[in-house]
């Protein structure tokens, strides 16, 4: 028998009888279930009860044992409500840090703490200073989105994925040349509308347009978990606001008549004849692409089928 669900935003509270295990004492463990956006996370409380014994948490008369493990937990369902509703952005990690841990009515999970990794030189982003003018700007404040991408790039450029650093580098600059280096509180639903109308104007695409609103999206997102803005304040995307325009993906089909001049077609170069074989080897492979061609090995092969 399942407790009284509790349901914030997009966030479930519920206490139960987990009976998935029972313990040495022939009882179960009783759980705080929270469940947001469908991910799930059950965490033990300090109590254990037989299927009946939680059964009779509903009933008016019960002994005083039962009724002191009722009273408190009632008090976890009510403080964990309050403890939702005080985060500003749900998550687990947050959830648990501000509620769980420490907390005398929850089994505490041995918390390991990873060693710092050591470095013997800092990163050196000089290297990059031509591509990456940003990386040269000076600390402002952190409500600025200067500086929330220039920390991002920064990242992007330690794990080596330069072409990301990139994107985020050419949306920074579209956004500067719109209106300058600005605040997150400044980028409202109508500042993204006449973004948006600004690039049209110049005949810029909807594909590139979404490839620098994505990166802007994201840096939002990081703000938020950094603390440096709150979501139910400035956050401009979603739904009922601001969605980003998705490119159409036009497929056009080649024509059998195409598709025999590549087949009959005389190649002069052995290089050449090599990226034709390629092509018609995907195109008969229901449009297999590079990777999974380049990953195929002889075990692939399965009597007159090619399996991957």
């Amino acid at each position: 028998m399942k407790m009284k669900n509790y349901q914030f935003m997009s966030t479930t509270l519920c206490i139960l009888l987990d009976t998935r295990r029972i313990k040495k004492s022939m009882k179960y463990p009783v759980k705080l279930r929270v469940t947001f956006e469908r991910l799930t996370e059950y965490y033990p409380s300090i109590f254990d009860l037989s299927q009946t014994e939680f059964d009779k948490l509903t009933a008016s008369r019960i002994s005083n044992e039962l009724q002191n493990i009722r009273d408190k937990l009632k008090d976890i369902e009510r403080a964990a409500e309050n403890a939702v509703k005080e985060l500003d952005f749900f998550s687990f990690a947050e959830f648990e840090k501000t509620f769980i841990q420490n907390n005398v009515l929850f089994r505490q999970r041995k918390i390991i703490t990873p060693e710092p990794v050591k470095t013997t030189n800092e990163f050196d982003y000089a290297p990059f200073y031509k591509k990456f003018p940003i990386l040269l700007y000076e600390q402002t404040k952190p409500e600025y989105i200067s500086i929330s991408y220039q920390a991002y790039i920064k990242k992007v450029l330690r794990e080596g994925r330069i072409s990301t650093g990139i994107n985020y580098h050419c949306s920074y600059v579209s956004l500067k040349k719109f209106r300058g280096d600005v605040r997150f509180s400044e980028i409202t639903v109508s500042y993204l509308n006449e973004y948006e109308s600004w690039l049209k104007n110049q005949n810029i695409s909807k594909t590139t347009v979404g490839m620098y609103l994505r990166p802007l999206r994201a840096i939002f997102n990081e703000a938020i978990e950094e603390s440096i803005i709150k979501r139910e304040k400035c956050y401009p995307f979603g739904r009922r606001r601001y969605c980003i325009p998705a490119s159409k993906n036009i497929k056009k089909a080649l024509d059998l008549d195409d598709i025999k001049k590549i087949y009959y077609y005389q190649c002069e170069l052995e290089s050449e004849q090599r990226a034709r074989d390629y092509w018609l080897f995907s195109y008969f492979g229901n449009g297999m692409n590079a990777k999974d061609i380049a990953c195929l090995k002889n075990k692939n092969i399965n009597e007159n089928y090619l399996v991957f």
